[in-house]
């Protein structure tokens, strides 16, 4: 994980510095920054296509800037469904190879409970679950969760796994389409 860096005595960089954890901005502040940002440029996005922007990232600072990065800059004056589409595509695509990467050091029984959850298995542990996506006997399971979860693939919301990263779970589902 990466704050090992900063906590692991055996690291260049252990107690470097304070750790900060920052919440989310929330949706409702980003639509306004969104709006204005084109505005000022003379472009124009909708607050339709701002929320959509927020959804897509699940407004995770980085994808959110970067996408509309992408969207402003492929817009002369007004952005349309199929900017918006094409630059999902892009910020999908540019994180691909981050993203193989990291899956390629996955277990295969660690993929599978990856893309049980991206298809929205609630109860991994169910014999239909278990069964469907050969996920093994209960001690794997624990076992491959809280490693998802210490590699930041996944994280506990509301009593269920869910994906940490908005844009990999997108790329994800892309290939088990």
């Amino acid at each position: 994980m990466m704050l090992d860096i900063f906590g692991d005595s055996q690291k260049p960089f252990y107690r470097f510095s304070n750790i900060m954890f920052m919440p989310k901005i929330k949706k409702a502040d980003w639509i306004p920054f969104i709006e204005q940002g084109f505005s000022s440029t003379g472009k124009y996005i909708s607050r339709e296509y701002a929320i959509r922007i927020c959804d897509v990232t699940d407004c995770h600072s980085w994808y959110l800037q970067q996408l509309c990065y992408f969207i402003w800059y492929a817009t002369d004056r007004e952005v349309t469904a199929s900017i918006l589409e094409t630059a999902v595509r892009r910020l999908v695509d540019i994180n691909a190879p981050m993203f193989i990467s990291d899956t390629e050091k996955l277990t295969p029984s660690q993929r599978e409970m990856l893309k049980a959850i991206a298809l929205g298995e609630k109860q991994l542990s169910s014999e239909s679950v278990l069964s469907r996506y050969r996920l093994g006997n209960p001690n794997t399971i624990v076992r491959n969760k809280k490693a998802l979860q210490e590699k930041s693939f996944v994280e506990q919301e509301g009593g269920n796994l869910v994906f940490s990263d908005p844009v990999f779970l997108l790329w994800f589902k892309s290939l088990i389409a």
